[in-house]
């Protein structure tokens, strides 16, 4: 009898779980041996991340173990970071060893795109991972507590306004949840906040439109909805950098914030670009 083939699915994703549970449904334990790898031992329900942002959900809530798809299957599951892909000898380089394989699925999503934009990184705050949600919903609580005794008005303005840069899904709903958060939440806990004067949040948005990648119809929806809960949307606004508290746009405005997210796209995974194998016209 042949030896079993070697499958190998990188990343937890949805793409790479999804898979693994119908090659389940499919395969006979004598036809494969599947082996996942990711660099986090959970999947991460990435639509309900803003929630985790602002403490509406629990973090069980939004990570799914990837151990409970795997074990019950007979599969392995490796946490390591993948470093490299060898199509020539068809082994994959992860930081804890190669792996083997056969049959090679490549999953491994997308990384936060700031379009080289100097500072993103240094000075604004991610909504990709469960561990950027753990730190934006501590940073909001920590600002309102450094606000709740500020008594300066300019200063105690300039701490709670908050800049969301891109309003894709995730900007539009994290902007959403944040005042329903203040409103509906800290309004009770900070008397000394006045919550209609003292909070501004703005919405970055380099289209003409929110939710730009969805149907228009949905876009006025959310336009309207953010309206009603007094979020400023700057529409056609480009950002040219960030500094500490500032962003900087290209028509020359510079907006002042304590907390200032990043929410402006996603690109294709470095290591997938750098793999010699035809790909679509994004990557």
């Amino acid at each position: 009898m042949s030896p079993a083939k070697q499958v190998v699915v990188l990343g937890g994703g949805f793409g790479g779980l999804h898979l693994v549970r119908r090659l389940e449904r499919h395969l006979r334990p004598d036809e494969a041996a599947v082996t996942l790898v990711d660099r986090q031992n959970y999947h991460l329900f990435t639509p309900l991340l803003y929630q985790g942002c602002t403490g509406e959900l629990p973090p069980h809530a939004v990570a799914y173990p990837l151990r409970d798809a795997t074990a019950p299957a007979g599969y392995q599951f490796l946490q390591s970071e993948v470093t490299a892909v060898d199509l020539d000898h068809r082994r994959v380089g992860t930081a804890d060893g190669e792996v083997p394989y056969d049959h090679l699925v490549i999953a491994l999503g997308s990384v936060t795109n700031d379009f080289g934009i100097a500072g993103v990184r240094e000075n604004a705050l991610p909504v990709k991972w469960l561990s950027d949600a753990e730190t934006l919903r501590r940073h909001v609580l920590d600002i309102f507590e450094s606000a709740a005794i500020e008594t300066d008005i300019a200063r105690r303005r300039e701490a709670l306004t908050f800049i969301i840069v891109g309003a894709g899904p995730v900007g539009v709903e994290l902007a959403s949840s944040l005042r329903d958060l203040m409103d509906h939440t800290l309004r009770k806990i900070y008397p000394s906040i006045d919550f209609y004067t003292d909070i501004a949040i703005h919405l970055i948005e380099g289209t003409d439109h929110v939710l730009p990648a969805m149907d228009p119809r949905l876009s006025a929806i959310a336009m309207k909805r953010l309206e009603q809960q007094r979020v400023r949307v700057l529409l056609k606004t480009l950002v040219s950098e960030i500094r500490p508290g500032i962003v900087l746009t290209k028509d020359g405005a510079q907006l002042r914030a304590r907390t200032i997210v990043w929410s402006g796209g996603v690109k294709v995974n470095p290591l997938v670009a750098s793999v010699d194998l035809p790909k679509s016209k994004d990557g």
